[in-house]
């Protein structure tokens, strides 16, 4: 093979290690749940702030029915850029349909979350019971 093919190959090599590499670059994804195992349907209100505005607005808001698991937040980390879907100050939940009732279960709290998964997707699920739920 003459010294032309020969540093050919070599860029061809390089490029396509080069390409392998970056295609392969590890990305997180964090996802947070609200997991409603109560009778009672739940809708979940996040609220921010805005840098034009520090009063504390709604910002989304989420129906978890009964039984049921939905997901709250996600996020994605690619290096060192961060794409958040919801950014959060605040998170309330309030029992649908029954304005005598209240959730006590604090979802700002981190130490009501469990989390699972591995090095790269990580799950954090907050769950809501029955005994979360109490007169007002």
């Amino acid at each position: 093979m003459d010294t032309k093919s020969t540093i050919m190959r070599n860029i061809l090599l390089l490029f396509l290690f080069s390409f392998t590499f970056v295609s392969c670059d590890p990305m997180s994804s964090h996802r947070t749940y609200v997991n409603n195992t109560t009778q009672n349907d739940i809708k979940v209100y996040v609220y921010s702030t805005h840098k034009l505005d520090p009063s504390l607005k709604p910002h989304d808001s989420l129906l978890v029915k009964n039984k049921t698991r939905e997901q709250l937040f996600n996020f994605t980390e690619r290096s060192n850029a961060k794409i958040y879907t919801n950014p959060k100050d605040s998170i309330v939940a309030q029992v649908m349909g029954d304005n005598t009732l209240k959730v006590v279960l604090d979802l700002n709290n981190e130490s009501n979350y469990s989390s699972s998964g591995s090095k790269r997707i990580i799950e954090c699920t907050v769950t809501i019971r029955d005994s979360d739920i109490v007169p007002k």
